[in-house]
C-alpha cells in the first residue's frame, strides 16, 4: 500500500560545508568615525557607500544556507518556484558607484610601478618601497602601516589624504580580501581603475562557483555586500528577521515562495541594463582570481523587467570559467569584449512591471526537478494566494485583478449605503417640512395680512410726502418768483430816480440863463 502523500518525504540533494572567514574590521570602523560633516559628504560622494557596507553586520549561517541553493550551471540561486541572480546593477545600486565604460580590473601587474602606487595613496616612492611586503606570496601592505599612516594624516587634518587610505582599506580588507590584515595590490590597482563593480560581482561568483562542488572557505569576495543584497530581496513581507527568529536559516529560505520576495527594491533606479559583452551571448567577468560569466538575462524580473518566456539555452548555459593564468588568450579575448558593452532599455524590453509569466515559470519548476532543492519543504511562511495556471497571464497580474475587483465591489456597496441614507434623510426632511407648513398655515395666513395692511400705510404715507414734497417745491419756485419780481422793480425805481435826476438837474440849468437876460 501507498503512504499517504504527507508523509512521503521529499528528495534533496546534498549539502556542502562551506566556512566563513572572520575579518576583522575594528580598526577601519575606528578611522571611519573621524569622518565627519562635510569631510563626510565628501567620502561618500568620492567613494560611494562603502562606509555602510563596512558596518554590515551579518549572520554567516545566512550566507552559507543561500550557498547551498546556488545553481552552478545557470550561475544564480534557483529556490522552489524563483530564480536570484546577483547583478552588475543592483550591485551598483547598493554601492551608489556607477559603472563605467572603462575597461574594469583586468589583472595584476607582474612589474609592479610604485611611482604609480605612490601617487595612488600620496605617498613618497621611498616610502612606499620601504614597505612594501609579500605575505603568503602576496604582494602589498600590511594594514597596520596603513592604520598608522592614515592617524598621522588625520591629526595633520589632510582629510583628501585621510579618505583616500581608508578607501584603499577597505577594498583591500572587505571588498577583495586576499591574506588576513593585509591590502594587496590586486585591490590597489582595482581601486586605482575606479571601475569596481564588475570585479566585485566576478569574485563573489567566482568564489562561491569554485567552492560550490568541494566546500570549504568561500574568500575573495565582499560577503556583507552579499548578504545585504540578499536581505534587500527578503525585506517586503513584514518582520522576518524577528517573526521567524525561532526557525533554522535552511527552513525559513526553502519555504519562501515568489510572493515572499521583494522583486522592486531598485526598480525606479535601473533603466539600462549591460546584457552581453562583444561575441560572448552573456557577460563575461574578469576578477582578481579568475573570469567567470553570469547571465544577466535571469535577472530581469529583479531590475524591474517582465519574465516572458523561457530563457534560450545559449543565453542561460554558455560560460566561462577559468583563472587567469590558465588561460590567457580568452582573458584577452574577454577584455577585448568590455570594449563592445550591448545594452538594452525599457524600449527594447519587456513593459516595466516585475512579473513572471507561465513558460519561465514552468522552466523553473522543471529545474527545481532536475537540480532538487538541498532542504525539504514544509509549508509557506506567509499565506499564499490561489493558484494560477496560465501562460497568458502572469499570476502576480491575476491576483492584482482580483484584489482591485474586490476592492471595487467594497467601494460599489460603500456607495449603495451612501444612497440608502441620503435618500431617507431626503424623505425625513420632506415630512419635517410638511408637518411644519400645516401647524404654521394660521400664523402664516395673519403674518400675511398685517403685512398687506403695513404695505398700504406704507404706501399712504409715501404718497403723502410725495405731495408735501411737490408743495414745498411749489412754495419755493414762487418765492423766487416774487423775488425776481422786487429785484426788477428794484431796478425800474432805481432808473426812474435817475431820469428824475436827470431831469432836475437839466431844468437848474435853464432858469439859470433866464435870469441873466432880464437882468441886462
Amino acid at each position: 500500500m501507498d503512504n499517504p502523500t504527507d508523509t512521503v518525504k521529499e528528495r534533496t540533494r546534498p549539502t556542502r560545508a562551506y566556512k566563513i572567514p572572520d575579518i576583522d574590521v575594528s580598526g577601519l570602523k575606528g578611522l571611519s568615525s573621524r569622518l565627519k560633516g562635510e569631510v563626510l559628504r565628501d567620502f561618500n560622494h568620492d567613494y560611494g557607500n562603502l562606509l555602510s557596507i563596512l558596518n554590515t553586520s551579518f549572520d554567516p549561517m545566512a550566507l552559507i544556507t543561500l550557498f547551498q541553493f546556488y545553481d552552478p550551471q545557470l550561475r544564480c540561486f534557483t529556490f522552489q518556484d524563483y530564480q536570484l541572480v546577483p547583478s552588475l546593477e543592483e550591485f551598483s545600486y547598493i554601492l551608489n558607484i556607477r559603472i563605467t565604460d572603462d575597461v574594469p580590473f583586468v589583472r595584476v601587474p607582474k612589474v609592479v610601478r610604485f611611482e604609480k602606487i605612490a601617487e595612488a595613496l600620496h605617498m613618497g616612492i621611498k616610502e612606499v618601497e620601504r614597505n612594501w611586503k609579500s605575505s603568503g606570496g602576496i604582494h602589498g601592505f600590511y594594514l597596520c602601516f596603513l592604520i598608522s599612516r592614515a592617524e598621522d594624516v588625520a591629526k595633520r587634518e589632510h582629510w583628501v589624504d585621510f579618505s583616500r587610505l581608508l578607501a584603499i582599506m577597505i577594498y583591500g580588507i572587505v571588498l577583495f580580501p586576499s591574506w588576513e590584515n593585509f591590502v594587496s595590490l590586486a585591490a590597489i590597482c582595482v581601486f586605482m581603475n575606479k571601475n569596481p563593480v564588475p570585479t566585485l560581482l566576478a569574485d563573489v561568483y567566482f568564489s562561491i562557483h569554485s567552492r560550490s562542488k568541494k566546500g570549504g572557505y568561500v574568500v575573495g569576495s565582499c560577503l556583507p555586500l552579499l548578504y545585504q543584497w540578499f536581505m534587500l530581496h527578503l525585506a517586503v513581507r513584514g518582520p522576518f528577521m524577528l517573526k521567524k527568529s525561532s526557525l533554522k536559516w535552511s527552513d525559513r529560505i526553502v519555504n519562501l515562495t515568489s510572493y515572499d520576495i521583494r522583486w522592486n527594491y531598485c526598480v525606479g533606479k535601473v533603466w539600462n541594463i549591460i546584457t552581453s559583452c562583444g561575441q560572448y551571448p552573456n557577460v563575461p567577468l574578469m576578477g582578481t582570481r579568475g573570469c567567470i560569466s553570469y547571465n544577466p538575462t535571469l535577472a530581469y524580473r529583479q531590475l524591474g523587467y517582465a519574465m516572458e518566456r523561457s530563457q534560450k539555452h545559449v543565453e542561460a548555459f554558455e560560460s566561462v570559467y577559468f583563472t587567469d593564468v590558465k588561460d590567457p588568450l580568452e582573458l584577452e579575448k574577454i577584455t577585448y569584449a568590455w570594449t563592445k558593452v550591448h545594452k538594452r532599455d525599457q524600449i527594447t524590453l519587456s513593459k516595466k512591471v516585475p512579473i513572471a509569466m507561465g513558460p519561465y515559470r514552468k522552466c523553473v519548476e522543471e529545474r527545481v526537478k532536475d537540480l532538487l532543492l538541498p532542504f525539504a519543504r514544509s509549508c509557506p511562511l506567509y499565506e499564499q494566494p490561489p493558484v494560477v495556471l496560465s501562460d497568458t497571464v502572469a499570476a502576480e497580474l491575476y491576483i492584482q485583478a482580483e484584489a482591485d475587483n474586490i476592492k471595487l465591489k467594497a467601494k460599489d456597496q460603500e456607495v449603495g449605503l451612501e444612497r440608502y441614507f441620503q435618500y431617507h434623510e431626503k424623505v425625513e426632511l420632506a415630512r419635517k417640512l410638511k408637518c411644519a407648513q400645516g401647524e404654521g398655515s394660521n400664523m402664516t395666513r395673519a403674518q400675511r395680512r398685517s403685512q398687506d395692511l403695513m404695505e398700504e400705510s406704507l404706501y399712504r404715507k409715501q404718497q403723502e410726502c410725495a405731495k408735501l414734497r411737490r408743495s414745498e417745491n411749489n412754495s419755493k419756485r414762487k418765492v423766487q418768483d416774487s423775488e425776481k419780481q422786487l429785484m426788477e422793480e428794484k431796478a425800474k425805481s432805481a432808473r426812474l430816480e435817475e431820469e428824475i435826476a436827470n431831469l432836475r438837474a437839466q431844468q437848474r440849468g435853464d432858469g439859470g440863463a433866464h435870469s441873466v437876460i432880464r437882468r441886462s
